[in-house]
């Protein structure tokens, strides 16, 4: 990451109220023989202006940590999501459904993982902008059908006008993305939740739609959450990052301390999997080893213990909590950062 957008954003971060604010979030999914702890005790704050990396393994909880509260899990899923999540101050866990409806699309926007499913394989691209457009902000039919024309010019579609009758199949899957970026930013929303936008796309396309995302970001001065399994993203497009393991946030700070400067083993091992630019042709791929534990029967401990090459006897008796690791740096480990959840210095 360039200096330039860490050390800025860092300056220009708005002491206001923080557009997203998530304090406390648990989500428990139920299945027909488990029930699963999908989230424990999650807490941040996202500014206007500000974009969050969310990032972990495939199955941390990262999605359901962002999706749940908005009522956006697939359908049969059944969830019962505890503690709290304001946008702009209003608590969505009090909201109704029909209030509920309003904020999705109009105060936050969603980019999903895979577009030729969020999209209707059915309808024109058209008709499915200018839907958003219709009922989130009232537009008529030739004010919408310009404006989704607009919104295609934004996201880098060229020929916008005839690409407004393609259906989705039609297009590529980055240009497909990108039809879902435009849905979702059709409602002028103040938080964006982009959820693993660049999977399956090849790297040249990835790198172009983290940089559409970052400047649209930074155009229309949203909040933004990009949720990812690739650390090495996040440089490129986020201002802070949260690292998630086992449903659980495990550190949490700017890009900078956490990706300069991890505290936490789990972090280090992520930044250790990814390839340097620089590395020999042949030489050994360092990987993290083991897999993630089973969140229907989690941990007493530390979740990251049995794969850990730091563990001590007492990771395996109580979970650590984020401590302070430095300014708004926060680590959850009880070598790292040992300090136990009654506040003491863990004693060893």
């Amino acid at each position: 990451m360039t200096a330039s957008r860490a050390e800025a954003t860092t300056a220009m971060r708005p002491a206001d109220q923080p557009v997203l604010s998530v304090k406390g979030l648990s989500v428990l999914l139920f299945t027909e023989t488990a029930t699963v702890r999908a989230v424990t005790d999650a807490g941040y704050d996202v500014g206007r202006g500000e974009a969050l990396a969310i990032v972990g393994e495939s199955g941390s909880g990262k999605t359901v940590m962002n999706l749940a509260p908005l009522g956006l899990l697939p359908g049969g899923v059944r969830a019962v999501v505890g503690g709290s999540v304001e946008l702009s101050g209003e608590d969505l866990a009090v909201a109704s459904e029909e209030r509920m409806m309003q904020i999705r699309g109009r105060k936050v926007g969603v980019v999903f993982q895979d577009p030729l499913s969020a999209l209707n394989p059915n309808r024109r691209i058209g008709p499915q902008i200018e839907e958003v457009l219709r009922l989130r902000l009232g537009l008529d039919p030739n004010a919408s059908r310009a404006r989704a024309i607009e919104l295609l010019t934004m996201v880098g579609i060229p020929e916008p006008d005839r690409r407004l009758r393609l259906f989705p199949h039609q297009m590529s899957g980055g240009m497909r993305q990108r039809v879902m970026i435009a849905i979702a930013i059709a409602g002028d929303p103040e938080l964006l939740i982009a959820d693993e936008p660049t999977t399956a796309l090849d790297v040249t396309i990835q790198a172009q739609l983290l940089e559409l995302l970052a400047r649209l970001q930074r155009q229309l001065h949203m909040a933004m959450v990009l949720v990812t399994h690739d650390i090495g993203v996040v440089a490129r497009i986020a201002d802070r990052v949260a690292v998630m393991y086992a449903g659980t946030i495990v550190e949490i700070g700017t890009v900078r301390d956490v990706l300069k400067r991890p505290r936490h083993p789990y972090t280090r091992a992520l930044l250790a999997a990814v390839p340097a630019p620089d590395a020999e042709v042949g030489s050994r791929f360092t990987g993290l080893t083991g897999s993630p534990p089973d969140l229907s029967t989690p941990p007493a401990g530390c979740a990251f213990a049995p794969r850990c090459v730091l563990v001590q006897p007492e990771c395996r008796l109580d979970a650590p909590r984020l401590a302070t690791a430095g300014g708004d740096h926060k680590a959850a480990c009880w070598i790292t950062t040992p300090v136990s959840p009654s506040g003491q210095e863990f004693a060893r």
